[in-house]
């Protein structure tokens, strides 16, 4: 999540200040993996989406004609979430609080309302061990020293040595 806050003064007056304080979550899109660090990682919810087929493309007029008609459904839906999740969240208790610990609290209350129990947790636990292979093969150095260590128990050598390797690998 990413937040902010800025003070304005109410009916434009030199008094009384208040504070509004807001966090967003972002939104990151790519066909490449982009997530190359492992706390980034670590807080991401990754979805990797199927290729659209061919027969199943549209402009995006009409996407967003189809959208605008679900519109009502979906917030709706998501209303329906909230309002479960509002009821549910006092007796939500989870074995280990995550990275943000209030987002899994929330989300597992929320759940319930669509998915079974447990549903987000599984996902999250799944989710880590993807995150962490696509960061290690994204790292020309990672990548090197997993194949490396494939047929081997250890190696022992300074940086240069492993670049050498690495050289003699790669060429």
């Amino acid at each position: 999540m990413s937040g902010g806050a800025f003070s304005p003064r109410p009916l434009f007056t030199d008094q009384d200040e208040i504070l509004f304080a807001a966090a967003r979550p972002v939104i990151l899109n790519g066909i490449e993996d982009i997530i190359i660090r492992p706390d980034l990682a670590d807080r991401a919810i990754l979805l990797m989406l199927a290729p659209i087929a061919e027969r199943q493309r549209r402009s995006e007029h009409a996407l967003w004609r189809e959208f605008e008609l679900a519109r009502p459904h979906i917030v709706g839906a998501l209303l329906d979430a909230a309002a479960h999740g509002l009821q549910m969240l006092p007796q939500v208790r989870l074995q280990q609080l995550p990275r943000m610990a209030d987002f899994a609290l929330w989300a597992t209350a929320c759940e319930s309302a669509f998915r079974p129990a447990g549903t987000l947790e599984t996902a999250c636990s799944n989710n880590r061990p993807a995150a962490i292979e696509n960061i290690i093969d994204a790292d020309p150095v990672a990548a090197l020293v997993r194949e490396m260590m494939a047929d081997r128990a250890q190696w022992r050598g300074s940086a240069s040595d492993l670049l050498q390797v690495g050289t003699n690998r790669s060429g």
